[in-house]
């Protein structure tokens, strides 16, 4: 599904428009779809139930007042903060405000909200500003969305939360704190730039008419990664295989004291499908290698035994390189011959990339991953940290995966993958408990596993951060937030693989198609 800039957005609706699409029609449709997930929210709400509408002027506040009509009949009490004028507002606005009384809603005007206990609502539906909204927040509306954010009441916000640029991300002095945000169409870039991703909260999309070929021709260089489009990618499997047809993982990983992260990368490895994996450890690691699950394979090395190292990564069918490996000892003085061997796709991460960003020019292998949280891709870019992603920031990733011919899995919240020649993926999946010591490991173990399996780089990276963000979120239903560790991720891969599978309706075999 394409990414969107707020003016990009009101470009191909007003080619519907100009085609004879009536703006009544869309905004019917999209309240409709409002309201049903509203309803669904509340569906868990015990009796009597009582909704907010917090409106402006515009077309947002107009698909507040049709969704609140349509709440109405379902015997729920609705009431609307208009913060403007009735004759402020647009005509669509008024119109809908109109049918909004008449179906017995209450509209209070202006400053009237100040005084209301926001404690006896159990949702308030956000349609106070739209995903236009330029400089900074003053006045009412900022002293509304203050108290809106200090009330804790659940807030679904309709197209953006109030007071977050469509186009930048950028908070305008202050925000609504959505519980999730009903994007209209097509998502919009803003969601994911910036602060933004803190006050979007979920995102669900309605969808409120405006046709395929209207949004098929969206200028749009980002995309959002969705199950529908996953599905095909995942590897099938034939009855008849062994493990190495599965795919051989080869993991230059692990040093003294941090043996962990090489045991969460292969593990994850092991659970998203590779048939075989082996961690090279270097000498010394013995008594560390005890600790390694039993379908682990350990191999030592050294000096004196490079041939069987080199070896083993021409088998391979994928590499992965960095989890634990250290910033001193062999493993790191060997990375460039160890990279130079490669034939095979590899994910590098961890401290591998903080090495690799001390050259000025990195050498990698065709059909690399890199796997860098915004930290490491700073270091890569030969520049002064930055704390939050934006669209500068996003081309500047871009130039590099082309200039380097590889694939970025940019993690975070959200996490973007950039390959060269293609459009940004990113990935709307996952929760806030991903954030623990080890996540990443997880995360190239995943990737190295896809890639062993065939896959393409782009496309092992995207799958992979899908099932990684899903089986997050399975960790975070069982733990809460609070208590998931990297270890129980891995245990919820399969859950993650198998949600993926039953979307599609697939049974666990499929013969291989020619």
């Amino acid at each position: 599904m394409h990414i969107v800039s707020a003016e990009e957005m009101v470009r191909i609706e007003a080619l519907a428009y100009a085609d004879g699409f009536q703006e009544a029609d869309f905004m019917e449709e999209a309240g409709r779809g409002v309201a049903e997930l509203a309803l669904d929210v509340l569906s868990n709400t015990s009796n009597p139930i009582k909704v907010l509408l917090l409106c402006g002027k515009g077309n947002n506040a107009g698909d507040a007042y049709v969704a609140g009509s349509y709440i109405l009949r379902h015997n729920i009490d609705v009431t609307a903060h208009q913060l403007v004028p009735l004759e402020a507002a647009s005509p669509l606005c008024r119109e809908n405000i109109h049918r909004f009384t008449g179906d017995g809603g209450k509209v209070l005007y202006e400053n009237t909200l100040l005084t209301d206990d926001l404690s006896q609502y159990d949702l308030i539906l956000d349609g106070l500003l739209g995903i236009g909204a330029r400089g900074e927040i003053q006045g009412l509306y900022k002293t509304v969305i203050e108290k809106v954010n200090q009330s804790e009441v659940p807030v679904l916000a309709i197209d953006i939360p109030s007071g977050i640029n469509g186009s930048t991300g950028e908070n305008l002095g202050i925000a609504i704190q959505a519980v999730a945000t009903v994007f209209l169409g097509l998502p919009k870039i803003g969601f994911f730039l910036r602060d933004a991703w803190n006050h979007t909260g979920a995102l669900h999309y309605v969808f409120f008419g405006l046709e395929g070929k209207y949004t098929q021709e969206a200028v749009s260089n980002i995309e959002l990664l969705d199950q529908y489009h996953l599905l095909p990618s995942l590897p099938k499997i034939i009855r008849k295989r062994h493990k190495y047809q599965a795919g051989y993982v080869l993991a230059l990983a692990g040093s003294p004291g941090m043996f962990g992260a090489a045991i969460l990368a292969c593990k994850a490895a092991l659970r998203s499908g590779a048939g075989i994996v082996r961690c090279l450890l270097s000498q010394g690691m013995e008594n560390e290698s005890l600790k390694a699950p039993y379908e682990l394979i350990t191999q030592s090395y050294d000096r004196d035994n490079l041939d069987e190292v080199w070896s083993e990564t021409r088998r391979a069918s994928a590499c992965l390189i960095g989890p634990g490996l250290g910033r001193t000892g062999l493993g790191i003085e060997l990375l460039d011959e160890f990279l130079n061997q490669l034939s095979s796709p590899v994910v590098i991460d961890a401290d591998a990339l903080t090495y690799l960003a001390l050259s000025s020019d990195p050498k990698f292998p065709k059909n690399a991953v890199l796997t860098p949280h915004i930290g490491e891709m700073c270091r890569l870019l030969g520049i002064i940290s930055v704390s939050e992603v934006d669209g500068a920031f996003l081309q500047r990733c871009q130039d590099y995966a082309e200039e380097y011919g590889v694939t970025i899995v940019l993690k975070g919240g959200p996490t973007f993958i950039l390959h060269p020649g293609c459009r940004i993926q990113v990935c709307s999946r996952g929760c806030p408990g991903m954030a623990t010591a080890g996540s990443g490991d997880v995360l190239s173990g995943v990737i190295a596993a896809l890639l062993a399996q065939r896959m393409s780089p782009r496309d092992a990276a995207a799958l992979g951060v899908y099932l990684h963000a899903l089986a997050g979120e399975e960790a975070s239903l069982k733990y809460t937030d609070y208590g998931v560790m990297a270890g129980d991720i891995i245990d919820s891969i399969a859950i993650a693989i198998k949600e993926l599978v039953n979307y599609g309706g697939s049974g666990q075999y499929t013969e291989l198609q020619n």
